[in-house]
């Protein structure tokens, strides 16, 4: 399905600290399929995420790196932020 696609790619774009271009493919599909569809939802809170940091683009790149680091499951290269440490 064409959202699962442009969800997908949002979140590449989201990860790669595009994200211009993440809220673009977020934005196409919020209007395509209306806020009841779950993907929907999906893409309007992180929509909603994105624009909260608009003014601090350098720790929102740093929270979406760790955030694909637990994507990943690759636990050992996260931030120490993220597990409490110093």
């Amino acid at each position: 399905k064409l959202s699962i696609v442009k969800f997908k790619l949002g979140e590449l774009e989201y990860f790669r600290g595009n994200f211009a271009q993440a809220k673009m493919h977020y934005s196409d599909i919020i209007e395509n399929n209306g806020v009841s569809d779950s993907l929907a939802n999906n893409s309007l809170e992180r929509t909603m995420f994105l624009n909260s940091f608009d003014s601090d683009s350098v720790e929102l790149k740093k929270y979406a790196h760790a955030e694909l680091q637990v994507f990943q499951k690759k636990y050992s290269s996260l931030p120490r932020f993220v597990w409490g440490g110093a």
